[in-house]
């Protein structure tokens, strides 16, 4: 499968500890949404804005187990869905992201949220303290790395 990731699965590190998966990233936008910080998290979410724009990363080959893991480390607050997203040479793929559920957009913030803050001062609480890492111990779907390769 293709996935578009936009927050803390870009980290190499993270998206292996939560899927299983390792393979390179590359470059994509997905348009007409916005990525805000979650209230009170590190971490953000997306919901349907027209006229803005989300960069991120697409990860292809995920396998049905994969995408599995990556189900219950998104939890409630976060819904599947198939999207367009515009690749780095330009050609418009299919893909599946993770955007803020019905009823879960009001716990986005007015903040922006930052790849490089994350990195810089969120990364080691976020890989220990997660509850989607415990979501996915508690379902028999932990063995993944813990993140800090």
């Amino acid at each position: 499968m293709v996935l578009f990731v936009y927050g803390t699965l870009m980290v190499p590190s993270v998206m292996c500890a939560v899927s299983g998966f390792r393979g390179p990233g590359r470059a994509a936008v997905l348009h007409d949404h916005v990525r805000r910080r979650v209230v009170g998290e590190v971490y953000p979410g997306i919901v349907s804005r027209a006229g803005e724009s989300v960069s991120g990363l697409v990860y292809v080959g995920l396998s049905g187990p994969q995408m599995h893991r990556l189900d219950l480390f998104e939890g409630e607050a976060y819904r599947r869905v198939e999207l367009p997203v515009t690749m780095d040479d330009g050609q418009t793929w299919r893909a599946h992201t993770y955007v803020m559920a019905a009823g879960h957009e009001r716990h986005l913030s007015r903040e922006a949220w930052s790849l490089d803050e994350f990195l810089r001062r969120h990364l080691d609480r976020f890989v220990g303290g997660y509850r989607g890492f415990s979501d996915l111990a508690r379902n028999g779907e932990g063995g993944g790395d813990d993140g800090r390769r």
